[in-house]
């Protein structure tokens, strides 16, 4: 927990306050105001990675405070601390956003998305209880309650990750060379199947399915294994996956020349 909370604050107070600090004012130009907006929207994107880091963070002190955490008080003061640097970081970001529009001459109404929309139970609520003394027998179940929880909310949090990065190389990557918008090096044509193997169908089990099942269990962390051995017959998919992938990198190696790394840089990936 104070390894998150540390590496949140982190976040906040060198990326995020650097970002701020380089970016106060809007463009001399309409275009290069336009420019400050797409990077704005380029920023915002890991901003709100670490606002469901900070979210998983004050949902998961709340549960240890709430259980009589040994170090209840610890947690507390990291959980506010995280919670007051982020509040602050988010309000700036939506002036800033708002400031950028006015320099545009539009509006927007999801210029407060990165603000959180929970508060600190642990925090505020005054039937939350500090470790009690009669609950000691029971220390060592709640502690390993309490590891299954957490290692339950990272595996949530990578498949969420894991299923956002797949949709952006489908939505960028893949589009962009099946679509006939753009122009495609003659050596790939037609060879998106040999280039991006099954990714599509590794997509849309982990979209549609998995990532599904999985929250099911949000609540009973230990009977996770249940999912992965229901759905352990459809990651045979990845078989197929990593046979294609040496033909995949040598085609792209030997002829996509700088086409992906093209559509790298217009999308910001």
């Amino acid at each position: 927990f104070e390894r998150s909370a540390k590496q949140a604050l982190d976040w906040i107070q060198e990326t995020g306050e650097y970002y701020l600090s380089t970016h106060t004012s809007a463009g001399e130009t309409t275009e290069e105001t336009q420019d400050l907006m797409k990077e704005y929207s380029d920023f915002r994107i890991s901003a709100k990675q670490t606002k469901e880091k900070v979210k998983l963070i004050i949902q998961l002190a709340d549960s240890f405070v709430e259980k009589g955490h040994a170090h209840a008080c610890e947690i507390k003061k990291w959980v506010t601390a995280v919670d007051k640097r982020y509040r602050d970081f988010s309000l700036r970001m939506g002036k800033y956003r708002s400031f950028l529009e006015k320099g545009l001459g539009i509006t927007s109404e999801d210029n407060k998305d990165l603000e959180l929309d929970i508060i600190p139970a642990s925090l505020t609520d005054p039937e939350v209880k500090l470790r009690d003394a009669n609950h000691e027998a029971n220390e060592e179940k709640r502690k390993s309650a309490r590891k299954k929880e957490f290692i339950m909310a990272e595996l949530l949090q990578t498949e969420k990750a894991y299923v956002r990065d797949l949709h952006e190389c489908l939505e960028s990557y893949f589009w962009e060379m099946t679509s006939g918008v753009e122009e495609i090096p003659p050596g790939i044509i037609n060879k998106e199947h040999i280039v991006f193997g099954n990714i599509q169908e590794i997509y849309e089990f982990h979209n549609n399915t998995f990532l599904k099942e999985l929250e099911k269990y949000e609540q009973l962390p230990e009977d996770v294994g249940h999912c992965f051995v229901t759905w352990a017959d459809k990651f045979q998919m990845y078989v197929s996956y990593c046979k294609n992938k040496p033909d995949s990198s040598q085609l792209i190696l030997e002829h996509s020349g700088a086409f992906f790394d093209e559509i790298q840089q217009r999308h910001g990936l």
